[in-house]
């Protein structure tokens, strides 16, 4: 795996120098990065498992003539070639793609503003509103195909715009023409003997900017679109057939021009977002968070605007992000894993000991799950531990069976407080209808236990909650199960709880009890 932060650096003769654009190769293991303040200005080409000497073992793979610039990189599939556009001199300079085939060395430019690679193998889709056309380029056989007109005003601030589903089987095509005040969007399928192209949708306006994306199964697809005129953002599905999208997200915020990222689970959304700042509400930062269409909400990932890139999905719990000065991997809160060293005694049959590591090490720790149990994805919520009530999720494992639940959660200690007197407190918050409060001992450590009963819509939830603290941080540990399952439930859920401990103990700083 990658490092958390991969950041080439080179030697120049006034500092260090960074480069503006990093894109790592679809297989991890080579990073390019294009680094415009380099002596002379250049294109770079380093292997990950360099880890923080990558800049200064990077390989130069081609240097611009006089005054080009470098954009747009991308890697093909098959990591032989890199793509990018070059532009002679400032906007509007002229514009070409480029094609660089790595083992050789050789420079291929072809004329259009914006591509993106077609397929498995080298063959380009570009789109040249110079030429009024949109044709695909196969290196191996330096052939071109011509695929069809386009109308396109050849902005260099407004270029066309091609995404491809992940299977290749289709494209969504941007284009803008100021004579018609109009955005276009067509959509093109391969029908096994050329690409069909067609009308999608007409957006009133030329200071609107598109970007389609993709499902990752290429099924699901939709239309990021930000109105800069308007001050507006959104994100519509677009159905499978005719009819009105679906608005996904809506912001009256000019958000980022990066295209979003569904999550491998098909509910999230990743994307950067012109968010709010802390201690400043009426100012913004771009800021990468996750979108739940389904529950209209937004929760930041990360603390700050320092990590900010395109995006894409790595496995459900891993964002990577390439960025201009480097490339991230983002964790979403926790993962699990299975334990490395499952200690002396194994897990009991029909569990699966696992390990969930948090970016906290001391917040890491390890269960035994019942085998076909699942984690529950926990989109990041802004926390605020002023709030003596809130605690932030760790894990939640539960079966597809059955509303029968594992969780985890921690905050920092209650000022004053012990986990016997915070956890009867945190119950009367949630409202919950406790029984007296009583010690227990876990392998984790000496805490506090209790059971509830909660009813709601004529249904009954049953659950034992425990609190315990370790380093300063309280622990809760919570195992529910509708009323009737209760008792079949609790020989199972009590080895849940009973197989709990942290991986990295710090040691209570305070008793259980006064």
């Amino acid at each position: 795996m990658i490092p958390a932060t991969l950041a080439p650096t080179l030697k120049g003769l006034e500092g260090p120098v960074v480069p503006t654009i990093c894109r790592l190769s679809r297989d991890l293991a080579r990073l390019a990065f294009w680094a415009p303040k380099a002596a002379p200005p250049g294109l770079f080409v380093g292997n990950s498992e360099q880890g923080d000497d990558i800049g200064s073992s990077a390989k130069r793979v081609f240097s611009p003539a006089d005054r080009e610039h470098l954009s747009d990189l991308a890697w093909s599939a098959d990591g032989q070639y890199l793509a990018f556009t070059l532009s002679s001199g400032p906007p509007p300079g002229e514009l070409c793609v480029g094609v660089l085939h790595l083992a050789t060395g050789r420079l291929t430019r072809l004329a259009g503003h914006a591509f993106a690679w077609a397929g498995t193998g080298p063959s380009l889709l570009i789109a040249d509103p110079a030429g009024s056309r949109l044709y695909l380029k196969d290196l191996d056989l330096d052939v071109e195909l011509r695929i069809g007109e386009i109308a396109n005003d050849g902005d260099p601030h407004f270029q066309p715009i091609i995404s491809v589903s992940p299977d290749y089987r289709r494209f969504a095509l941007v284009t803008r023409r100021v004579l018609d005040n109009a955005t276009h969007v067509h959509m093109a399928q391969h029908d096994g003997r050329a690409w069909q192209v067609s009308p999608l949708s007409e957006m009133p306006g030329a200071s609107i900017r598109i970007l389609p994306f993709w499902s990752i199964d290429s099924r699901a697809f939709a239309l990021y679109v930000i109105d800069l005129e308007q001050h507006h953002s959104a994100i519509i599905g677009v159905p499978p057939n005719e009819g009105e999208g679906e608005i996904l997200y809506t912001s009256d915020t000019v958000d980022a021009f990066i295209t979003p990222a569904p999550h491998p689970d098909g509910r999230l959304i990743a994307m950067v977002r012109a968010h709010p700042m802390q201690a400043a509400s009426t100012l913004v930062e771009n800021r990468l968070v996750l979108v739940d269409p389904a529950e209209r909400s937004v929760a930041p990932i990360t603390p700050d605007n320092t990590i900010l890139g395109a995006l894409r999905w790595l496995d459900a719990q891993t964002l990577l992000v390439e960025g201009g000065p480097a490339v991230w991997t983002v964790k979403l809160r926790a993962t699990e894993e299975p334990a490395e060293d499952p200690g002396p005694a194994s897990p009991a049959e029909g569990y699966v000991r696992t390990i969930v590591r948090d970016i906290e090490p001391a917040f890491t720790f390890a269960c035994e799950i019942p085998a076909g149990w699942q984690r529950v994805p926990l989109p990041p919520e802004p926390v605020d531990f002023a709030d003596p009530r809130v605690m932030r999720p760790l894990c939640l494992f539960t079966p597809s069976y059955a509303a029968i639940v594992f969780t985890v959660a921690t905050r920092p200690l209650i000022p004053g407080s012990t986990p016997a007197t915070a956890l009867a407190y945190l119950s009367d918050a949630q409202q919950l209808a406790i029984e007296p409060v009583r010690a227990v001992t876990l392998p984790c450590g000496r805490g506090a236990e209790t059971t509830a009963a909660q009813t709601a819509g004529g249904e009954t939830m049953k659950m034992r909650l425990i609190m315990f603290e370790d380093g300063g941080h309280l622990f809760s540990l919570t195992v529910m199960a509708p009323g009737p399952l209760w008792d079949a439930m609790k020989p199972t859920l009590d080895h849940i709880v009973q197989s709990f401990v942290l991986v990295d103990p710090r040691g209570p700083t305070t008793p259980a009890f006064e």
